[in-house]
């Protein structure tokens, strides 16, 4: 006998039917007015207790699915390596404060990529940062080359660089295409929007690199070039121009918005800090014109990872997906090889190792995980709010940089809770236009 259990839900109606949120879990499904007949009167099929046990919105012989159930299984996917901590550019907000003239050696480089070699996972992924990385582009090309060699049983490697655009000459851009690097390129809105932070040293905007950078991708055989826009004080006013900008004139595949957070060089330019509320109203205005901009048939897409968490409901992002993933699917090697859970989690007590000092990254797994557990269970602020499992209290280095320690929920929480109330009901709202709701991938 099979005994059913509905746990505590919100039900929201929609244009073909209701969506029902579990408050416990995080679960949500959409159903029938047929089907979510049967679930008040509790008109149980095998069929709907498959389904509503997995989406965790009942328990099932006093077993519940917890959809945000976090892993802590050792799958690294992604290693994020300082290349150097030099820079082309001193952008006001820059959360590295980058351009110390420090590059990682190449010894440094040889032991990554024996510790990477051993990876268990056959498709791995890496993210030369810095810095500007095309700075070290030879030694990067040199690391690739030394995986594949190393790496016997390795299917893919996927090689991401986030890029200010002003090193990415034709025959850069040719090579990059050659090692099918994927590019993301930092360009802050039009030229007067981009100008005012990022900056030469001697003041000089960058914009024309920039597009510059574009056309040579283009021209070197490119038909993906993604984006990453930094919301700060002197931006923020006209997000919608922003993205008809980059989808419209640049020609941009898909783009990324993100804020400029408390850690680095805008400590010292604080005018350029942005409120979380401030930063809520430009994801909806942004979100809101992808929408209107696909419907009239433009094919870019908004890379929202918050969309994305709410409506795939799986461990997709590293930091977003219902929960913080650093020191479990991602390490970063500074530029010394000294190794942490991620590049906003450089502090002494979170130092997992050295690439010097360890044989295998599980060793550095096994340091992260017996620090002191930092989710929605151990953050009384989070209470009951039935936002926490897709957060597990945000990202713990946005907590380390704004009060001094990882283990307080994100400054951004206010923000987090408004935005997926925002997605949710978008979502009901537009649920029988699926091909536009499709926006994120």
């Amino acid at each position: 006998m099979v005994n059913v259990e509905k746990l505590p839900y919100s039900v929201w109606r929609t244009s073909k039917g209701y969506i029902i949120f579990s408050h416990l879990t995080g679960g949500w499904v959409h159903v029938s007015p047929k089907i979510y007949r049967k679930f008040v009167y509790e008109k149980w099929t095998k069929g709907m207790i498959e389904k509503f046990f997995w989406r965790g919105i009942i328990k099932v012989n006093g077993k519940t699915r917890p959809v945000a159930l976090r892993k802590y299984e050792f799958e690294p996917t992604l290693i994020e390596i300082e290349i150097t901590r030099n820079c082309t550019l001193r952008c006001k907000y820059c959360y590295a404060s980058a351009g110390e003239r420090k590059v990682m050696k190449k010894e440094t480089l040889e032991k990554l990529a024996e510790l990477i070699s051993k990876l268990p996972s056959k498709r791995i992924g890496i993210q030369p940062s810095g810095g500007e990385p095309l700075m070290e582009w030879e030694k990067i090309k040199w690391l690739i080359d030394r995986i594949h060699v190393l790496k016997k049983d390795l299917k893919e490697l996927k090689v991401n660089i986030e890029t200010n655009g002003t090193l990415v000459s034709p025959k850069i851009a040719k090579e990059l295409k050659e090692y099918d690097v994927k590019i993301g390129v930092s360009i802050d809105g039009r030229e007067n929007e981009h100008n005012v932070a990022r900056i030469f040293p001697d003041g000089k905007g960058s914009y024309k690199y920039v597009v510059r950078a574009i056309e040579n991708l283009r021209n070197a055989g490119y038909t993906w070039i993604s984006s990453i826009t930094t919301f700060h004080r002197f931006n923020i006013h006209d997000p919608e121009g922003i993205l008809r900008h980059l989808w419209l004139d640049l020609g941009i595949s898909a783009s990324r918005f993100n804020y400029a957070i408390f850690m680095g060089r805008i400590q010292n330019y604080r005018e350029f800090y942005i409120s979380p509320k401030e930063f809520l109203e430009a994801k909806k205005r942004i979100f809101l014109e992808a929408y209107r901009l696909k419907k009239r048939g433009v094919k870019s897409r908004l890379l929202d990872e918050y969309f994305d968490n709410l409506t795939r409901m799986y461990d997709k992002n590293i930091c977003l997906s219902r929960g913080c993933r650093a020191g479990i699917r991602m390490f970063f090697i500074d530029v010394n090889g000294d190794i942490y859970p991620c590049t906003r989690l450089q502090i002494p007590f979170l130092k997992l190792g050295s690439v010097f000092s360890i044989t295998d990254l599980s060793q550095c797994y096994e340091r992260f995980i017996s620090l002191p557990l930092r989710s929605s269970a151990t953050l009384q602020w989070c209470g009951d709010c039935p936002w926490k499992f897709f957060c597990e209290g945000g990202c713990p280095g946005e907590s380390l940089h704004f009060y001094g320690t990882p283990y307080y929920p994100s400054p951004f929480c206010g923000f987090i809770k408004e935005y997926y109330k925002f997605l949710l009901n978008f979502i009901i709202k537009h649920y029988n236009e699926p091909e536009l709701l499709d926006i994120t991938f």
